[in-house]
């Protein structure tokens, strides 16, 4: 099976809805790692730098599966673009339709529906730039400390975790400032920050492990924030937890009630903060994660049960028989 890996070099071309080109640094070398751990394992893979280079390649070097591995920031529908566009085309691929790209991407909205579904979420309030006016009654319900990200942003980007109302303010004018669009400000969870990888697709989903970050001397980290996810990955330890634990099944529970309800495709990985009293409390669930070394995706988060390379078949196997390839 020949399958098309497509992302997109910011470096050679910049695109209006792909803002702050810095935050997708890792993107060329983690497209590799994937197109030789799927060369390991006996597919044939090629990489597309760009949709447009799909396009143009797509006659003279035909795949069976696309790999779309485009994430973007800031727009509510931006994430939902390629799956789209492919679809349209008729053009089988692997991962999460724009259906889910769209509603994930909004934090927001994914918290509300988690509540609905029964699954503890953090309290938050959105901020536009008229609340500034009024700040400190708009966000009454949320006591500080509290996180400040972006409605529709991605990898952590300008996340922080703000003390008072001082730098609660001075944060909020600088990321309005940005025009990245609307602020979430979220109540802080003390306690630890978990991801579980997920891959298949509901309702046969597999959950590869429920995985604690820790720094290197395996402390809690505070937040798992930018600083630790782009320059500093490595000295991020991931620590399997024991499924038995009865927080560790209240996740699981969560994560598959969830990945149910939207229909999750071939992978997504979620995150949560565990409260001090063992409570698990659901922050996101990507449907593009990075599957990468010193990501959830990387063998040591799930005990090294599975390879890398194993991994990656079973999502484009998921896929393959989804499309009846």
């Amino acid at each position: 099976m020949r399958v098309g890996i497509l992302f997109q070099d910011v470096n050679n071309k910049k695109i209006p809805w792909q803002k702050n080109a810095q935050i997708y640094n890792r993107t060329v070398s983690r497209t590799l790692d994937m197109s030789m751990a799927l060369t390991e394992v006996g597919y044939e893979s090629i990489v597309f730098s760009s949709l447009e280079d799909y396009f143009n390649k797509s006659l003279a070097e035909p795949v069976d599966l696309v790999f779309p591995c485009i994430e973007c920031c800031f727009e509510r529908n931006a994430n939902g673009f390629i799956p789209s566009i492919l679809q349209m085309k008729n053009v089988p691929f692997i991962g999460n339709d724009s259906y889910i790209n769209t509603i994930v991407s909004d934090k927001y909205l994914f918290s509300n529906i988690a509540n609905f579904l029964g699954i503890h979420t953090p309290k938050a309030v959105l901020i536009n730039k008229c609340d500034q006016v009024n700040l400190i009654n708009h966000i009454q319900e949320i006591e500080l400390p509290c996180i400040l990200k972006y409605q529709y942003g991605s990898m952590s980007y300008h996340t922080t975790k703000v003390s008072d109302f001082i730098q609660l303010e001075r944060q909020i004018n600088f990321m309005i400032s940005q025009k990245n669009g609307p602020i979430l400000c979220e109540e802080y969870i003390e306690g630890r920050e978990l991801s579980v990888p997920v891959i298949g697709t509901a309702p046969n989903e597999q959950i590869l492990a429920v995985i604690e970050y820790t720094d290197s001397n395996n402390k809690p980290l505070e937040i798992y924030d930018d600083f630790w996810k782009r320059d500093n990955d490595f000295q991020v330890n991931l620590n399997p937890l024991d499924v038995s634990l009865p927080s560790t099944k209240e996740i699981i529970s969560s994560v598959r009630k969830i990945y149910k309800y939207l229909k999750y495709k071939d992978y997504a990985r979620f995150d949560f903060r565990l409260n001090p009293q063992g409570v698990p409390y659901l922050l996101e669930g990507n449907p593009l994660p990075a599957l990468a070394y010193e990501s959830a995706f990387d063998p040591y988060s799930y005990g090294k049960n599975m390879s890398f390379e194993a991994v990656l078949s079973q999502i484009v196997e998921s896929a393959a028989k989804r499309y009846r390839l």
